[in-house]
Formats: structure tokens, C-alpha cells, sequence
């Protein structure tokens, strides 16, 4: 089995701008005893502004996983996607 893991993060802070802070990390996985392929993206960020005593802010995630290549006896599952935004 070869994996690959990458992963970025940001973030910053600056006065009269919104705070920032963001993730992405992806994991690719190849296993060549099965010919399967698997990618699994997973990225969350949140935007916040501060105005006086009011913080409004954006939160969203977001997962996907998705697999390529033999099903043999069902062990490679179907591909996954999650979508969240939140205040």
C-alpha cells in the first residue's frame, strides 16, 4: 500500500479585515495487491469579523472520499461527500 498525505493551513488576523482560518488536507492511498485507489479530501474554514460587541462568522467543512478500482466481496465502499455550512 503507497500513501500520499498533503495538507495545507491559513489563517490570519489583521485589523479592520476578517479573521480567517482554513484547512485542507488530502490523503491519497494506492493499494496494488487490489487495484484500488482511494482520494479523501477534507477541507474547514471559518470567516469572523468583530464589529463593536457583535462577532458574526461563516463556518463550513467539507469531506469527500472517493474510491476507484476492484470491489472485490464489496470491500471498496461507494464514493462519500459532506457538505456544512453554519453561522
Amino acid at each position: 500500500m503507497l500513501s500520499d498525505r498533503y495538507s495545507i493551513n491559513l489563517q490570519t488576523n489583521f485589523d479592520n479585515l476578517p479573521n480567517i482560518d482554513y484547512k485542507l488536507e488530502r490523503i491519497k492511498t494506492h493499494r496494488i495487491n487490489l487495484a484500488q485507489t482511494n482520494d479523501w479530501i477534507r477541507q474547514s474554514g471559518m470567516a469572523k469579523y468583530q464589529y463593536g460587541i457583535i462577532s458574526p462568522r461563516l463556518k463550513i467543512s467539507h469531506e469527500y472520499l472517493g474510491n476507484k478500482g476492484a470491489n472485490l466481496m464489496n470491500i471498496v465502499g461507494k464514493d462519500y461527500r459532506w457538505n456544512e455550512i453554519t453561522p
